[in-house]
């Protein structure tokens, strides 16, 4: 049987809050991420994650302007705020997500097999 550490990665990438949204879509597109965590939070046990179609719908328009935001402008950006999925860690239960409207809240729930008649 595998212990945890032996499947876990031991130096994962992460994203930083003074890091440009550029760096952290180039980052992204490099290593075939759809989502990439926040280092922010990871030591108080909520972890954040930044999603790639978060990123893009940032990036809908006034895209040169927001390449060169950093991460911790986008998330406060007033016209068009970047949007950053909570990861909560819970005893006894799978970690929650809380993505805003996003549909991974749903996607996190296991999907009942179907029956076959």
């Amino acid at each position: 049987m595998n212990r945890l550490k032996d499947v876990m990665v031991a130096d994962p990438v992460l994203a930083h809050g003074w890091q440009t949204v550029a760096d952290v879509r180039r980052t992204m597109l490099v290593n075939d991420f759809s989502e990439l965590p926040l280092s922010d939070g990871a030591s108080e046990g909520t972890w954040e994650t930044v999603k790639a179609k978060g990123l893009a719908a940032y990036l809908a328009s006034e895209r040169e302007v927001r390449l060169g935001r950093t991460l911790d402008a986008a998330r406060n950006d007033e016209d068009h705020r970047l949007q950053i999925c909570k990861l909560r860690r819970l005893r006894r239960k799978r970690p929650s997500v809380r993505c805003g409207t996003s549909p991974a809240e749903r996607m996190s729930e296991p999907t009942p097999p179907r029956s076959q008649t």
